[in-house]
């Protein structure tokens, strides 16, 4: 298990200097809005060791999604508190991740590494670990 968590800190660091780089690379606008900086198409293929449901993507989407998308929230027709519900709608929230649409931009957003997470969890098939 420790080597699991020592690749997953790597692959976080790698796109994390990724997504830095690509805020350097992108337009030279000075004006940015909160999404223009948004890089979550990182995260497209399933790296050698898939994020895990229960300590990388959850905390996410708890910190992120679930004040709307639970069943007392305003989107409680699309909940996103627990792992049935988010696998069950794992295409909508890589649209909406991959996109930058989610969390809507007057809301804290997740950095590009963070989102990232959760699209190589999505690419990884949305395994329940």
């Amino acid at each position: 298990m420790t080597h699991v968590r020592y690749v997953m800190k790597q692959w976080l660091a790698a796109s994390v200097v990724f997504a830095t780089a690509s805020c350097f690379v992108s337009s030279g606008s000075s004006s940015q809005s909160s999404t223009s900086s948004c890089t979550g198409s990182v995260g497209t293929t399933c790296p050698p060791s898939p994020p895990s449901y229960a300590t990388d993507v959850s905390p996410l989407l708890y910190s992120y999604c679930t004040s709307c998308h639970q069943p007392s929230g305003s989107q409680s027709g699309k909940p996103l508190d627990t792992y049935s519900s988010v696998s069950s709608l794992a295409s909508k929230v890589e649209s909406k991740v991959s996109d930058c649409s989610m969390p809507p931009s007057s809301n804290p957003q997740p950095s590009a590494a963070e989102r990232d997470v959760i699209l190589a969890w999505i690419a990884c098939g949305s395994p329940n670990n």
